[in-house]
């Protein structure tokens, strides 16, 4: 039995791109380029390095378009939030949901993790750091109280254990 049709360097060219853009899914890039998966995984194996150097070469435009693409996804699943939203509102207000507090809980933990994705995306802080010393936050306690924190010292023993 005689081997397979021979392949112009150009033609492997193409293949391996088109495996980089298929993120390495022969059947992917068989499809866009008409060349067998098998033949495509031969050229894989046989040119790693031209491989690795066209996956350097595009690895920015394919970030771009995941990116693009993220985002038409996000837009499309925000539509889908917004008619879940619309229908369990419609549920609790005819007393159908038999678990209102846990409706109540993931809805928040929704709107927290959207608030904290819409502050990261317009660049505004999404993380509350405090930075106090241990005199102001003593200071903040006596004043809660009514009457002056103490400082004392705490007597204690370090014991190191060998692991």
């Amino acid at each position: 039995m005689g081997r397979g049709p021979s392949y112009s360097l150009e033609r492997i060219e193409e293949g391996l791109t088109a495996l980089v853009f298929s993120a390495g899914n022969q059947t992917e890039a068989s499809r866009r380029t008409g060349v067998p998966r098998k033949t495509l995984d031969g050229w894989q194996a046989r040119y790693p390095e031209r491989y690795e150097e066209l996956r350097d070469k595009y690895g920015h435009e394919i970030e771009e378009r995941v990116m693009r693409d993220a985002r038409d996804l996000a837009a499309g699943i925000s539509q889908t939030e917004r008619l879940a939203v619309q229908r369990i509102n419609e549920r609790l207000e005819k007393d159908e949901d038999n678990q209102p507090a846990t409706t109540l809980q993931r809805l928040s933990t929704s709107k927290a993790i959207n608030i904290d994705k819409t502050l990261l995306l317009d660049g505004r802080p999404n993380v509350i750091v405090e930075q106090r010393t241990v005199s102001e936050i003593l200071g903040d306690i006596s004043r809660l109280l009514g009457k002056p924190a103490e400082l004392g010292v705490i007597d204690a023993e370090v014991i190191e254990h060998e692991d």
